[in-house]
């Protein structure tokens, strides 16, 4: 460890000299009754009709960001009401300078060009999750939970709801319907209270937010500063089924020959699936599937994998996973559901009484795929039409103070192949700004001897047999953090062991130890040019249980926020690395920029020059790499988005290799349903020394969608995929793609 191991040294020991900033835990204040008013609203984005008049009305009179907690700058007034089905809530939203609102044509749930009201309801009044609903000036959606007990929000969460939202003279206004049933809603008798919030985003040079309330930076959570209202006692759940059928048409043709061009006619894939959701009650949900369709519409965006040693994970996109996904989610990714590459029956319930939550899932794959972890990465195993029988159980205790213990349980079965995990875990809070954190879990496994032998025949690696018949170990965590408005410091301890295994996870690591020292400062200002200036000191040493030293690491981080939505950073890194016996510099130096200059573009930018391993052959290097996104609202209804990513390694002897990738998506929107658009991707791996050699893969879709709602849509769609032919190295179109989905979601 060098300079920065010491600076970090004295900024620890200067922090914990420190006497702890004190704050008072804002109170929860009542912002009034929501009044039941049996009136059925239609819902036109204009806020006249008489029935506004009688709601409960809230002004989102303060800015919370980036000045914290002082007058909001333009005046939102929020109107909310009930009739024992729906939450009805408008916003008029005013703007000194109509001409300045930002509203474009967009996909659901990628809104944030815009300027966005919305509302956060914690229906269950735990101070933990809430509900987050997000209109534009032309009434496009975003939905999402937010879960302040594992400091996760889900915006892949999806739910059938209404808006409308019309521009006039003095700003603009919109109207939400929210059916009360498909709420988690608290199951005490007579009046029921909520936390809410209700938000206004004002995007101009920098980004404005306002709020119905103050907020405390000295407090490490959202929705436990929630302020509350009263109301719903007239409501009675009714049954709440929704039954979404959808039918899927696919052929894929395949080249047949590369030297006459022949094709071979794919034949038709027929599927047609059933989701089924059953609200048992207002907090019990039951979830079925038979024969799902699991075909991703969009493919994945392509990334960097050139000289890695783990696999990449993927975000979850397909809705029987994404509902309820907050029952399941904790510290490590115990639980991945993108390991379950087909399933062909699943089951989910989940549910909430009082502080008691229980997520259960039942899940038969039609393939059994999973990681196999050792102390620098992972590989995948994949076992195409290898049957296996999935459980995934979470059992969560909420305490006092945001504090929660938890309970989790998997299995997986398949032939002659079992994996088995158990194990606690929980957050304590001791008042508002201090936390610990801990898991602690044991896991058993059994594999079939022929995977044993093919597998640790197909690695060559010197680290212990990374799969053998018969394995067992145990995992531990443990974390502290302080965060308040000015500091944030924390200290991390990790253990895998060399056999735990969590097959029904994303655990890319085993025996593998590491601790954490961290400390990060922050400076406010009201300056129209910055606001937030940040500096973040972090040492961390990672070891094998069963070996030597990995790594030595100690970060310098510089960071700025402030005019055009602007945040700078900067980082140097000191690290020494250990690998196949050698010991590497691996020291590097990044920055990083994102803005948004104009109203329709905005820009990410970063670069990375460090020293580098070539794990191949473990070889000294020096590696650049590059990674630089664009994005521009063309007009109001045509969008771009260009990724481009770039990476040189360098070795002694030279160039060795370059990679490019390129991701470039471009959408026109014929309304707020309609959207054609149209996706590249291209892939160009070129290795410069001999032997030299060169890889090219293109593919592109173009997809047409009418969206109704998240469940009711129709997708029309071609793609194809090109790569380096063996004949002349060029690209040549080898697959291609015709397809067509129909989904609809009927509700009772």
């Amino acid at each position: 460890m060098k300079h920065y191991f010491k600076l970090l040294l004295v900024v620890v020991v200067y922090i914990f000299c420190l006497k702890p900033a004190q704050s008072k835990q804002l109170q929860s204040q009542m912002l009034g009754e929501v009044p039941l008013i049996e009136a059925e609203l239609s819902i036109d984005g204009i806020v006249d009709d008489a029935v506004w008049q009688q709601a409960l009305t809230i002004e989102l009179d303060t800015e919370t960001s980036p000045s914290i907690n002082t007058r909001a700058k333009q005046k939102t007034t929020a109107y909310v009401f009930e009739n024992g089905t729906d939450l009805y809530i408008a916003f008029r939203a005013f703007d000194v300078n109509p001409k300045e609102i930002r509203a474009f044509h967009s996909e659901r749930d990628k809104i944030w060009n815009s300027d966005v009201v919305g509302v956060k309801l914690d229906p269950l009044n735990s101070g933990r999750i809430a509900y987050q609903y997000f209109v534009t000036p032309l009434g496009i959606q975003a939905d999402s939970v937010l879960d302040d007990s594992s400091d996760n929000e889900d915006t892949g969460w999806d739910s059938i709801w209404y808006s409308k939202a019309k521009i006039h003279d003095n700003g603009y206004d919109v109207e939400i319907k929210i059916p009360l049933d498909s709420l988690r809603i608290s199951s005490q008798e007579g009046l029921k209270s909520w936390g809410i919030e209700l938000v206004r985003l004002w995007p101009r040079d920098v980004l404005h937010q306002f709020s119905s309330q103050s907020k405390s930076k000295n407090q490490q959570c959202d929705v436990c500063q929630f302020k509350k209202v009263v109301g719903f006692k007239a409501h009675q759940s009714n049954s709440n089924v929704t039954l979404i059928p959808s039918v899927t048409l696919k052929r894929t043709d395949i080249l047949n020959d590369e030297l006459t061009g022949q094709w071979q006619k794919g034949e038709l894939e027929e599927r047609g699936s059933l989701d089924f959701r059953w609200g048992i009650n207002q907090n019990t949900f039951f979830n079925a599937t038979i024969n799902p369709d699991f075909s991703q519409v969009e493919a994945d965006a392509l990334q960097l994998d050139v000289n890695s040693l783990s696999v990449l994970s993927l975000d979850e996109k397909r809705p029987f996973f994404m509902d309820g996904t907050e029952y399941f989610k904790h510290w490590s990714r115990f639980i991945y559901t993108r390991i379950f590459s087909e399933p062909k029956v699943g089951m989910k319930i989940t549910s909430t009484q009082n502080q008691h939550n229980v997520g259960a899932m039942l899940l038969e794959d039609k393939n059994t795929d999973f990681l196999v972890p050792y102390s620098r990465g992972s590989y995948l195993v994949t076992q195409p039409n290898v049957k296996s029988q999935n459980t995934m159980f979470r059992y969560k205790y909420d305490l006092e103070q945001k504090s929660h213990l938890g309970i989790t349980y998997t299995d997986r079965e398949a032939d002659q192949y079992s994996n088995r995990l158990v194990g606690v875990d929980g957050k304590i809070w001791f008042g508002n700004s201090d936390s610990i954190k801990f898991q602690a879990f044991r896991s058993e496994a059994k594999y079939p001897l022929h995977l044993v032998e093919e597998f640790n025949d197909l690695v060559d690696d010197e680290s212990p047999r990374l799969l053998k018949e018969e394995m067992a170990d145990s995992a531990y965590s443990f974390a502290y953090t302080h965060a308040d408005k000015d500091w944030i410091y924390d200290f991390t301890y990790h253990q895998f062991g060399t056999d735990f295994r969590a097959d029904s996870g994303f655990i890319s690591v085993s025996n593998w130890q590491r601790a954490i020292l961290g400390a990060k400062r922050f400076w406010y200002s009201d300056s129209s040019w910055w606001n937030t200036f940040s500096i973040l000191g972090r040492v961390y040493e990672t070891n094998e249980i069963e070996g030597s030293n990995i790594d030595e690491v100690s970060d310098l981080f510089f960071q700025i926020e402030g005019l055009w939505e602007s945040s700078i950073g900067l980082e140097f890194r000191d690290k020494l690395e250990n690998f196949n016996g050698q010991s590497f510099s691996r020291d590097s130096k990044e920055i990083w920029l994102e803005l948004q200059p104009f109203s329709n573009a905005s820009l990410e930018f970063l670069i990375n020059k460090a020293d580098a391993i070539y794990y191949t052959l473990t070889l000294p290097g020096e590696s650049q790499t590059i990674i630089s996104q664009l994005d521009v609202q063309v007009s109001n209804r045509v969008d771009a988005n260009l990724e481009w990513i770039n990476q040189e390694l360098d070795l002694s002897s030279g160039a060795f290799y370059q990679v490019n990738l390129t991701n470039l998506k471009t959408t026109f929107r014929f309304d707020d349903k309609q959207q054609l658009r149209l996706t590249l991707q291209y892939r160009d791996i070129d290795f410069i020394q001999q032997p030299s050699s060169s890889y090219e893969t293109l593919g592109s879709q173009l997809l047409y969608s009418y969206q109704v709602n998240p469940f009711t849509l129709v997708y029309l769609g071609y793609s194809d995929f090109a790569e380096t032919s063996s004949i002349d190295f060029e690209l040549t179109k080898n697959a291609k793609t015709l397809f067509v989905k129909f989904s609809y979601a009927w509700q009772y």
